[in-house]
């Protein structure tokens, strides 16, 4: 079953489409309850009603289905990254990776995982991997952003914000260009100088 064209924003703003993907993950699994397409379809459709736990354990049950799909691995860890469970997150972005090496991706969600976990050293050569893989992608700039941010670095965070936002304009990706711009306000605020008490 084929349900890429099926994404959590797209589910969260059509009901009607909601029910009918519903029902087509239903009817996938009553045919074969290993089928990774349906599984995951299922795993999107409890995420855009915001029930993450249902969703994170279809995913689960996804990659117990297929241990080498790309597609299940990066949903599960992404599941478990949202839901702040770094150690399962890692682990899975890291057989992502066995599976299908350098892809951006899997390395921009090992480099947020590792960013969660105060391992900034290697989540920077996860983003700097991901951008030599795939220089277009705007994801891997914000997220290096937001490391060097974190890092107190706000020229080396505008920086990307920079590149980042000029690829994202190229796409163009909307959602992308909005997080970059909040992320660019507060590399502004961060670099704006404090002022001084009066005396």
């Amino acid at each position: 079953m084929n349900n890429g064209h099926y994404t959590i924003e797209e589910l969260q703003n059509d009901r009607n489409l909601w029910t009918r993907a519903k029902d087509e993950a239903l009817r996938a699994l009553n045919h074969d309850q290993r089928d990774v397409g349906a599984l995951l379809l299922m795993g999107r459709l409890m995420d855009a009603i915001d029930q993450r736990k249902c969703g994170l354990a279809y995913y689960a049950r996804a990659v117990a289905a297929d241990p080498k799909s790309l597609a299940a691995l990066g949903a599960c860890a992404t599941s478990y990254l949202i839901s702040s469970d770094t150690r399962h997150a890692e682990v899975l972005f890291r057989k992502a990776l066995e599976a299908s090496p350098g892809d951006p991706h899997m390395l921009n969600g090992l480099g947020a995982t590792l960013t969660k976990q105060k391992k900034s050293v290697e989540a920077k050569q996860c983003f700097h991997a991901a951008i030599d893989r795939n220089p277009h992608q705007p994801q891997s700039y914000y997220y290096l952003a937001e490391l060097h941010l974190a890092e107190a670095n706000p020229q080396e965070a505008a920086a990307a914000v920079q590149v980042g936002m000029f690829q994202a304009f190229r796409m163009p990706d909307a959602d992308m260009i909005e997080n970059l711009r909040k992320l660019d306000e507060r590399i502004q605020a961060h670099q704006s100088p404090r002022p001084q008490p009066g005396y």
